[in-house]
């Protein structure tokens, strides 16, 4: 299925801009929410097996978070 003009003029710039936002704020949540584990990531001094577990599963999350952060601006600017 290939969008067309006439596909285009039947959006409702409402609903449009409507979504924009909603992606804009979804990747502000989803900084907002990799930043608040980069400050809660383990505790000092936490180290060992379960130290390095942590800090490796909290990169993991932040990366896709990331990921999402940049995929939802991406869908707002559009």
């Amino acid at each position: 299925m290939r969008l067309t003009r006439a596909d285009i003029d039947r959006w409702d710039p409402a609903a449009v801009l409507a979504v924009s936002d909603a992606a804009a704020a979804r990747a502000g949540s989803a900084a907002a929410a990799s930043a608040a584990l980069a400050a809660r990531a383990a505790p000092d001094g936490w180290s060992g097996v379960a130290g390095d577990a942590a800090r490796d599963a909290v990169a993991r999350i932040r990366a896709a978070l990331g990921v999402q952060a940049e995929e939802a601006r991406g869908v707002a600017r559009a």
